[in-house]
């Protein structure tokens, strides 16, 4: 009988001398993991702002791209009336007339290229901008109420 409350003591002893080492312990895995959490919020913010802006660089690429194949078609073309041997002032007004649509179209797609090139950089602005919030955001003292 002795031996028991003896035992029982020892349990209640060791339970409450444990407590609170699980108790710190817990406390600092909260502290981890809104730590992590905010990490994880900081890292978000990131992709979304790189996924949009790689979005806009394969579009901003592929204008460019088109605009290198209008210029390498003016040369091509400019090349074939030039070289023919007929009447030159008629291939001359000819290629006079076909570089007046291709400019046309040229300056359009210069256009079009620079207003994209203004709407990424308001997008790169605007992601460098939520970065930046969301690091100055995180850095805040955190309060935790423990009970």
């Amino acid at each position: 009988m002795k031996k028991l409350k003896i035992i029982s003591c020892l349990r209640k002893f060791l339970s409450c001398s444990a407590a609170p080492g699980f108790l710190v312990g817990a406390i600092k895995l909260v502290k981890k993991s809104r730590k992590l959490a905010k990490k994880v919020a900081q890292l978000n913010v990131a992709a979304k702002g790189t996924y949009t802006l790689n979005r806009d660089f394969d579009t901003i690429g592929r204008l460019v791209a088109r605009l290198s194949h209008e210029l390498e078609h003016m040369r091509v073309m400019t090349k074939f009336w030039l070289d023919r041997g007929e009447d030159k002032r008629w291939a001359i007004g000819e290629l006079l007339r076909q570089l007046n649509q291709s400019h046309e179209n040229f300056n359009q797609q210069l256009d079009e290229l620079e207003e994209h090139l203004y709407l990424c950089f308001m997008t790169i602005n605007r992601a460098r901008n939520l970065v930046v919030k969301e690091i100055l955001d995180s850095s805040a003292p955190i309060k935790i109420s423990y009970l």
